[in-house]
């Protein structure tokens, strides 16, 4: 069985479904979806490295034995993040309520599975800027 499952993997396939073990032979159960990194996962050849930098200041300054006062300044700027992008997942947006009865939306897969494409690249989300005072 170990044997069996090592060379399923060694092909590139993964698959999120489990395993059902029988006498002699590994098979999969309940098969949702399969990767094979040769056609499902990509890498963008345009992507560009990710960049980041911060700055941080602060002053304390004493004003008796008993009391002290802080001042800081934090930014953070990150530009060219890397994330997934699902080139070829078609989604519904739904709308969903939790459990304090607030709505929530959701997005739903509407077309199978194995159509999905996933990219690695610069998403258009990439780009961070936090600045926090205090």
């Amino acid at each position: 069985m170990v044997a069996e499952a090592l060379a399923f993997l060694l092909r590139g396939l993964y698959s999120t479904g489990g395993w059902e073990v029988q006498e002699g032979s590994a098979k999969f159960r309940d098969r949702l979806s399969t990767v094979d990194p040769k056609t499902n996962v990509a890498i963008d050849r345009q992507m560009r490295s990710p960049y980041s930098d911060q700055i941080s200041a602060s002053l304390d300054r004493d004003l008796s034995s008993r009391v002290t006062a802080s001042v800081s300044y934090v930014r953070k700027n990150g530009t060219d993040l890397i994330g997934w992008r699902d080139t070829g997942g078609v989604y519904k947006e739904t709308t969903s309520t939790l459990l304090d009865l607030r709505p929530f939306p959701t997005f739903n897969l509407v077309n199978s599975p194995d159509d999905r494409r996933f990219l690695l690249t610069n998403p258009v989300w990439s780009k961070i800027s936090n600045t926090l005072k205090s």
